[in-house]
C-alpha cells in the first residue's frame, strides 16, 4: 500500500504521452451537381454521388449560397471529390451543411479550398475545377 499512488500516476502519464491516432481519410467518390437558375445569391441543385467502390449512386437535392451566381453566369454543373474515412458510405451520408475548411470566408472555386461538413466533420469536399470555369465564392453548401 506504500506505493498505491504510483498506479494512477502511471496511467495518467501513459495517456499523456500516447500520440493521438490520426484519422485515415480516403477518396470516397465524386459528387456532381446540376444547377438550376439562380435566385439571388442562391442556386438549387440536383446531385449524384458516385462511389469509388462501385456501390449504387446516391441522389441528393441541395442549395449553394455565394457570389458569382448572377443571371447570365453560365455554370450548369459543379463537382467535388469526396473524402471520408471509408469508400463505403451508407446512403444519406453526405446530407448536411458544408462550409469552408479553416475559416469563415467563402470558398472560391479554382483556388483548391475545400468544404468540410458542419455536422459530419469526417467528410470533406474538394472542388473539381478547370481553366474554363468562372470564379464562384461559396459561402455554404446544403445537401438533403
Amino acid at each position: 500500500m506504500k506505493h498505491a499512488w504510483l498506479l494512477p500516476i502511471t496511467i495518467l502519464v501513459c495517456f499523456a504521452v500516447t500520440p493521438a491516432v490520426a484519422q485515415t481519410v480516403v477518396k470516397a467518390g465524386l459528387l456532381t451537381c446540376k444547377m438550376q437558375a439562380p435566385v439571388g445569391s442562391q442556386r438549387h441543385m440536383r446531385c449524384r454521388f458516385e462511389h469509388d467502390d462501385h456501390g449504387p449512386p446516391h441522389i441528393y437535392s441541395g442549395t449553394v449560397n455565394g457570389s458569382g451566381f448572377e443571371a447570365g453566369t453560365r455554370r450548369d454543373s459543379m463537382g467535388w471529390v469526396v473524402f471520408a474515412p471509408t469508400t463505403s458510405l451508407p446512403r444519406g451520408s453526405l446530407r448536411g451543411s458544408y462550409v469552408r475548411a479553416g475559416g469563415d470566408s467563402p470558398v472560391e472555386l479554382g483556388n483548391g479550398a475545400k468544404l468540410i461538413g458542419v455536422s459530419q466533420r469526417r467528410i470533406s469536399l474538394q472542388p473539381i475545377t478547370s481553366e474554363r470555369q468562372v470564379a464562384l465564392e461559396i459561402g455554404r453548401l446544403e445537401l438533403r
